[in-house]
């Protein structure tokens, strides 16, 4: 036992020691460093280059003691200039800038593309971008031989209303939609019904206003003709609610609430139970950036998964809205949906630059064993891959078995993001990250052609690339 005490005490003491002269070290090598870099981003803007200026430039930043640029050409506000970029000028003059750089003992780096977020440009294809998967839903009743044609799925859109942005979520067919799988799945009862379609439903609202031009009749509210019609106002940090009496106790066992603008604030979902109203779930509503770098669907619905609820009379209240809040559809059904499943999917991310670490850290709210009905969720040997079954033109042709099917018709389409800010000239989609030729693609097209037409006698100090900063969501599918 001593020994090992005295030997606990030496590794002690020496780690100590190996700790204190680390800390010396670094302090001295920081005093008086054995060489010494200072880099700079070099940001030519919106096409405003010159040969004259950017010898100028670097023949002023070596005087000033600096050995290293980052080159980056960055469009914003500032008025456009003479030189395009990628023009033969624009070659002609970062050709100049390296040869001159290697003169001068002065490091060039470039970014991977145009602007500084991230790695795309007019090279890259629609089916070389950042995709995710969509899918449409036909339902079908089997027993007999199906034939009918899928649709492609329909993606959301957004369109600007009195200088705001609204979302539409029934949206328009992707142009560039690509097939990947089509699934059937047997379909559980009433499913995804909307309780506010009861017959015999009432509703009544409190504090709650129309846009000009729109109503909060019930049809208005739970199956909007257009994204206009459906809205409906919370006022600012005021408290709303919204009461669902039906004729009938009926199940629940999700809610859904669909955005149609910007829309922050605290949710609650009740159930009057025995007389009294019960708190089923509460719940936050985030969707405020209407741009797909914070989810490839930025106002996806509020999911709310829980344990079913029995009750002839609910109430969703809504508190704290930063902001009047618009919201386009609400759905209250006795479908069992998983929890916060857009979050879950990345189709809606954090809002903002920097999330806090449990942002995407998961607690089992609602999971396969607490769903009370077993057939509301599908266990994996039902599910039937019939991909073979469809033609190229979307027609399915399948001998269905008996009994109720969703046909799930899957495919990627890109997610609209672009490389960014840059001009025009240079910008295009943002590639596929997780495609190991697009990659080398990419980079061939932009770096490589930099190889290929300045010498590598005028490019001596051309060593670095750079990818500055990542602001363009989650990439959640691919080919590759």
């Amino acid at each position: 036992m001593r020994n090992r005490l005295v030997k606990a005490s030496l590794i002690a003491v020496a780690t100590l020691l190996l700790a204190s002269c680390s800390k010396d070290k670094l302090a001295d090598d920081f005093a008086s460093p054995d060489t010494m870099a200072t880099g700079v981003y070099w940001y030519w803007m919106s096409d405003n280059i010159s040969k004259e200026g950017v010898v100028n430039d670097l023949q002023a930043m070596k005087k000033a003691g600096i050995n290293a640029v980052f080159i980056g050409n960055i469009a914003d506000d500032t008025p456009y200039g003479k030189v395009k970029l990628f023009s033969d000028e624009w070659w002609d003059i970062l050709h100049a800038t390296m040869k001159t750089a290697g003169e001068l003992g002065i490091e060039i780096g470039m970014f991977n593309c145009p602007g500084w977020s991230h790695s795309g440009g007019p090279w890259i294809e629609a089916g070389q971008s950042m995709r995710h998967i969509v899918a449409s839903e036909t339902r079908i009743t089997g027993g007999d031989r199906v034939n009918v044609k899928l649709p492609v799925p329909e993606q959301p859109t957004q369109y600007e209303d009195w200088g705001n942005i609204f979302f539409d979520h029934e949206g328009k067919p992707s142009p560039y939609f690509q097939d990947v799988r089509t699934l059937a799945v047997p379909v559980p009862d009433n499913y995804r019904y909307n309780l506010f379609d009861a017959a015999g439903a009432r509703l009544t609202v409190a504090n709650m206003r129309p846009p000009a031009g729109a109503s909060l009749d019930r049809p208005a509210l739970v199956k909007p003709t257009s994204p206009l019609a459906a809205r409906f106002v919370v006022p600012k940090e005021e408290e709303a609610s919204i009461t669902l009496r039906l004729p009938e106790p009926q199940d629940a066992r999700s809610l859904s609430i669909y955005p149609s603008s910007h829309c922050r604030g605290d949710g609650e979902l009740q159930a009057k139970v025995d007389g009294q109203f019960v708190t089923v779930a509460t719940f936050p509503i985030y969707r405020v950036f209407p741009i797909p770098s914070v989810g490839i669907t930025p106002f996806a619905p509020t999911v709310v998964g829980f344990r079913k609820v029995t009750s002839d009379e609910y109430r969703i209240i809504f508190r704290h809205t930063e902001r009047d809040a618009a919201i386009g559809k609400i759905v209250l059904s006795p479908t069992a949906e998983l929890d916060k499943h857009p979050e879950k999917s990345m189709a809606r991310m954090y809002q903002g630059a920097n999330p806090p670490w449990t942002e995407y850290k998961w607690t089992a709210v609602l999971d396969v064993p607490s769903v009370d009905d077993a057939a509301q969720v599908a266990a994996p040997e039902q599910i039937l891959d019939i991909t073979d079954r469809m033609q190229p033109d979307g027609t399915l042709e399948w001998d269905a078995p008996a009994g109720e099917w969703l046909v799930l018709r899957m495919g990627m389409v890109p997610n609209d993001v672009f490389n960014s800010p840059a001009s025009p000239e240079g910008k295009g989609w943002e590639m596929d990250k997780l495609n190991s030729v697009y990659l080398e693609d990419h980079f061939d097209r932009f770096l490589g052609e930099i190889l290929r037409r300045i010498p590598a006698e005028d490019r001596k100090t051309f060593k670095v690339t750079i990818m500055d900063s990542w602001e363009k969501g989650a990439q959640l599918f691919t080919d590759g």
